[in-house]
C-alpha cells in the first residue's frame, strides 16, 4: 500500500501518507497546515500503538499555511521520542544564527525540549535539511519501513537568501503578506476565470515567482517498493512550496545520476497548491505522471491557477492513459475541472477539504 491523504488545511498544506501494511502501515506527516487542522491529524494518525508508526515529521517550511497547525500538535503529550521516528524541519539554527518568526521559534523550543530526534538524518538539530552541493549525490534516506526519501529542495542557495533577508521577511509572513504579495504578483494579466481555453492557457508563458520562504521550502521524491503489490515500485514527488528553478535543478540532476531521460512518478503533489509560478512546462517535461495532487481551497490566493492545470494537461508524456486531478476542494477556482474534458483526456475528483488518493 502507499496512499497520500490531503487533510483539510484551507489554503494550506496538511499530508498524511501511508504506506506498508494496510492492517498496521507506517506513516509520514508532511506539513500541519493551521491550528484548525490538527484535529484532523489527530483522528488520523490515531491513539496508542496505532501512532508508533509515525516514520517521520516534515514541516516544508515557515509560512503560516504549513506550520500553524504544528506547535499544537507539538505540544500533544502524545507526540513524543517514542511515537515519531525524526522531525525534519529548519528553523533559525539551521539558517545560520537568523532570527526565526514567532511559530517557529516556539516550535523549534518544543521539538528542542521534547528531545525528538531533529534532521538527524542530515547530522542532527544544528545541521540544515539541505540539498548536496553540485557534484555530489542528492541525500537519500531510507526510512525503517523501507521508503525511500530522496531530498530535492531546499539548496544552500536558498536557505542563504532567507537569512539575509530575514528580518523583513519574517514580518511579513508573520502577518501573512508574504503569501498575499505572491498572490498579487501572481494576477498580472489573468482572464476572467474560466473563459480561456486550455489551448490559450497552456500557450502562457511562465514567469516564475520565487520568495525567500518558498525558496526554503523542503521538497523530496518518495519511493517504495510495495510488497503488498507484487514489489512494485511506486514514487510521489512531494514539492512543498518549492521553487521552480530548484525543482528543475535537482530533478535533472537525479535523472543524470539514473542515466534516465524521464523521471516516472504515480503522482505529484504540486507546488505551492498549484501557482502559476511554481510549476513550469520545463519541469513538467522532465516528468512522466498521471496524477496530480493539489492542496487548497483557493482562499486569498485563487490557487489552483488555471495555467498550471492547462500545462499540466499538455505536458509531453510517453506513458499512455488520462489525466487525474485531486483536489481537496471543489471551488470557483477549480470548478471548469469537474466538467467536460474535451479533447483533454483528464478526471476532475474533488473532496470537501480532505481526499484519499491509493497508488
Amino acid at each position: 500500500m502507499f496512499a497520500v491523504e490531503m487533510l483539510p488545511a484551507n489554503e494550506g498544506d496538511a499530508l498524511c501518507v501511508e504506506y506498508g501494511d494496510p492492517e498496521r502501515p507506517d506513516r509520514i506527516l508532511i506539513d500541519c497546515g493551521y491550528e484548525e487542522t490538527v484535529p484532523h491529524i489527530v483522528e488520523k494518525l490515531g491513539d496508542g500503538p496505532a501512532r508508533a508508526g509515525l516514520e517521520l515529521i516534515t514541516i516544508t517550511h515557515i509560512d503560516n499555511d504549513h506550520i500553524m497547525g504544528a506547535l499544537p500538535l507539538f505540544s500533544d503529550p502524545a507526540v513524543d521520542a517514542d511515537s515519531v521516528g525524526e522531525v525534519w524541519f529548519n528553523d533559525r539554527s539551521q539558517l545560520l544564527g537568523i532570527l526565526g518568526p514567532k511559530e517557529g521559534t516556539l516550535l523549534a523550543k518544543t521539538i528542542a525540549d521534547k528531545r525528538l530526534p531533529w534532521n538527524t538524518s542530515f547530522g542532527g538539530a544544528e545541521e540544515p535539511v539541505v540539498v548536496s552541493a553540485e557534484g555530489q549525490p542528492l541525500p537519500v534516506k531510507v526510512l525503517p519501513g523501507g521508503m525511500r526519501l530522496t531530498l530535492l529542495s531546499p539548496g544552500p542557495a536558498q536557505l542563504k537568501k532567507l537569512r539575509e533577508k530575514w528580518p523583513a521577511e519574517a514580518n511579513k509572513l508573520l502577518n501573512g503578506e508574504s503569501a498575499k504579495e505572491q498572490a498579487e504578483s501572481e494576477d498580472e494579466g489573468r482572464g476572467i476565470l474560466g473563459t480561456e481555453s486550455v489551448e490559450d492557457l497552456a500557450k502562457r508563458t511562465f514567469k516564475k515567482a520565487v520568495t525567500p520562504a518558498n525558496g526554503s521550502s523542503i521538497a523530496f521524491l518518495a519511493e517504495y517498493a510495495d510488497r503488498f503489490d507484487g514489489g512494485r515500485v511506486k514514487s510521489v514527488l512531494f514539492a512543498g512550496d518549492a521553487i521552480e528553478p530548484v525543482l528543475v535543478s535537482s530533478v535533472e540532476r537525479l535523472l543524470s545520476e539514473r542515466g534516465v531521460p524521464k523521471l516516472k512518478l504515480d503522482a505529484l503533489k504540486v507546488s505551492h497548491h498549484g501557482s502559476r509560478g511554481n510549476t513550469s512546462p520545463d519541469l513538467l517535461a522532465l516528468l512522466d505522471c498521471p496524477k496530480y495532487l493539489l492542496s487548497s481551497n483557493g482562499s486569498g490566493t485563487e490557487h489552483p491557477n488555471e495555467e498550471t492545470i492547462a500545462w499540466i494537461l499538455r505536458a509531453p508524456r510517453t506513458t499512455g492513459g488520462g489525466i487525474d486531478l485531486y483536489f481537496n476542494y471543489l471551488t470557483e477556482h477549480n470548478d471548469r475541472w469537474q466538467g467536460d474534458p474535451g479533447e483533454d483526456d483528464y478526471a476532475g475528483h474533488f473532496g470537501q477539504g480532505e481526499f484519499r488518493v491509493e497508488l
